[in-house]
């Protein structure tokens, strides 16, 4: 693989990874596109630890808010430990009520994290052979287009996220194990379509990611084939910066995109994009 052509990947992979137009069809369209065979384990999760890194950046406060009420599910910090401290700013309910919502969120992302990981594996080895198959990406794209189209139809709700809602959101994300079915597009769709306001859909959809991707990061580097120093260096450190600023450009745009009520926008391109893969590849 070429800088340019880790360039092209690493910079597809950061975009796609959270617009809801999704990663992985984009990538087996491109790597067809391009005749390139495969990137190889190493270089996948190279880029996948940079939008990983994207996510934290931009989402700084969110994921020490989501850390917190982790450890204060397991116990593992008192209640008063990590609150800002110097005035009343945080204490008495306004404290309390934000500690509950931490440890609400924590406990739907954990929640919402077990149906993709039962999916995987259970048929992680069948599916493999969809990304073999543009055409296939094609169709899962218009699927895609589809359900963002639907959340038109949905007024902006203020269902609060708890442990069914994101579970109910997880399902959508375990569906996006398949090439073309975008992850945040269907998380985002799940959780609009369920009356959840939309801009706690769009942050949930980022934290719900954390430990999907964190997870399959360990999962391949442990347990896959291949070696994470297995690519030529330059070509793995283009793609990295690559999908790291795109990556975190996505996240505001997506962010920006959400709030201005622009959100089915992407569901006309992966149509678009959907149907000219079928026609062509």
């Amino acid at each position: 693989m070429s800088p340019l052509e880790a360039f092209l990947l690493g910079l597809l992979q950061g975009a796609t990874e959270f617009l809801p137009v999704s990663s992985s069809g984009h990538l087996v369209l491109a790597q067809a596109l391009m005749d390139v065979i495969g990137s190889g384990v190493g270089f996948e999760v190279l880029v996948h630890l940079a939008t990983l890194g994207a996510i934290v950046i931009c989402l700084r406060r969110d994921v020490v808010g989501l850390v917190r009420g982790v450890l204060r599910l397991f116990r593992l910090m008192p209640r008063g430990v990590g609150d800002r401290s110097g005035g009343e700013e945080r204490a008495g309910e306004q404290g309390s009520n934000t500690r509950r919502r931490e440890e609400r969120l924590a406990l739907a992302v954990i929640v919402g994290t077990i149906p993709a990981v039962v999916a995987g594996l259970l048929f992680g080895s069948r599916l493999e052979a969809a990304f073999g198959r543009p055409d296939w990406a094609g169709g899962f794209l218009l699927v895609t287009g589809a359900v963002l189209l639907s959340t038109r139809l949905r007024h902006e709700g203020n269902r609060t996220l708890g442990p069914g809602v994101g579970f109910l959101i997880g399902v959508a994300q375990a569906a996006a194990l398949l090439p073309g079915i975008s992850r945040s597009g269907f998380t985002i769709a799940a959780a609009i379509l369920l009356g959840v306001p939309r801009g706690d859909a769009v942050r949930f959809s980022f934290m719900l990611a954390l430990p999907a991707m964190g997870g399959a990061l360990l999962y391949t580097t442990l347990l896959g084939e291949g070696s994470l120093f297995e690519a030529a260096p330059l070509p793995s450190a283009v793609a990295f910066v690559a999908a790291l600023a795109s990556g975190s450009a996505a996240i505001l745009i997506l962010l920006r995109a959400v709030r201005r009520g622009r959100f089915e926008l992407f569901g006309l391109y992966c149509l678009v994009v959907g149907a000219l893969a079928i026609a062509f590849l």
